[in-house]
C-alpha cells in the first residue's frame, strides 16, 4: 500500500469533510460522522495505483474500515481537526492497516 498516498489523501479530505459538513456536530462525539467514515475509508481503499478485482477491493475495504475503528478508539473526531494530533492520527491508522492486514 502507498503510505504517501494514504497519508496526503486522508489528511486533505479529512479536513475538508470536517470543515465542509459541519464538525460541530460531532465534535462531543467519539463517532465519526457516516459521511466522514465513508471518506476516509473510500481513500485509504483508493489509494492502491492499481485496478483491483472485487474480492481484492472487498478485502482492501475490510482492511480500511478495522483500521479506522480501531483508531477511531484511540483518538476523537476532535483529534482528526487539531493539526497537532493529526500526524499521530494517521501513524496510528497506518499502523491499524498493517495490523488488520495481518487477519
Amino acid at each position: 500500500m502507498a503510505e504517501h498516498s494514504i497519508v496526503g489523501s486522508i489528511t486533505t479530505i479529512a479536513i475538508g469533510a470536517a470543515i465542509g459538513f459541519g464538525a460541530s456536530e460531532y465534535v462531543e462525539s467519539n463517532r465519526y460522522s457516516i459521511h466522514e467514515e465513508f471518506i476516509l475509508v473510500e481513500s485509504c481503499v483508493e489509494s492502491s495505483m492499481y485496478s483491483l478485482h472485487l474480492e481484492q477491493y472487498r478485502k482492501k475495504v475490510e482492511i480500511c474500515a478495522c483500521a479506522l475503528e480501531n483508531t477511531q478508539k484511540e483518538y476523537d473526531y476532535k483529534d482528526v481537526l487539531d493539526e497537532k494530533k493529526q500526524k499521530s492520527f494517521l501513524k496510528k491508522f497506518r499502523e491499524e492497516v498493517n495490523e488488520c492486514s495481518t487477519h
